[in-house]
């Protein structure tokens, strides 16, 4: 499931990418992200980049969704019982989608850092 995430994102195949994250639910991205960063299975970050593109894409509640993936990410990195090159990857990477994303800003209701 996640290579074919990372394959449809790398080809910009947008519909096919929004049509295959519909059918993935909340406990399935959250086991993908944690075998990647917590297990180290693979590498993560082109898994957390296609979910964040792909869900940027026609998503109506896309900030809940990107509020998912982070918390999963920071929740995995909680879990690890050491610091490794794959957490420093993971966290540069969140640090800079943050710093980064000043086209797409989105606030999330209730949130106190949003509003």
């Amino acid at each position: 499931m996640d290579a074919k995430v990372i394959a449809l994102a790398d080809e910009r195949k947008t519909d096919e990418l929004s049509n295959v994250l519909k059918e993935v639910d909340k406990n399935q991205v959250d086991k993908l992200l944690e075998d990647r960063i917590v297990k180290e299975t693979s590498e993560p970050i082109a898994l957390i980049k296609a979910l964040l593109f792909g869900y940027s894409l026609k998503e109506e509640d896309r900030a809940a969704k990107w509020l998912d993936i982070y918390l999963c990410c920071i929740n995995c990195l909680q879990k690890k019982d050491q610091h490794s090159k794959v957490s420093e990857k993971v966290i540069d990477f969140l640090i800079w989608q943050v710093v980064t994303s000043t086209a797409y800003r989105p606030t999330i209701e209730g949130c106190r850092v949003c509003h």
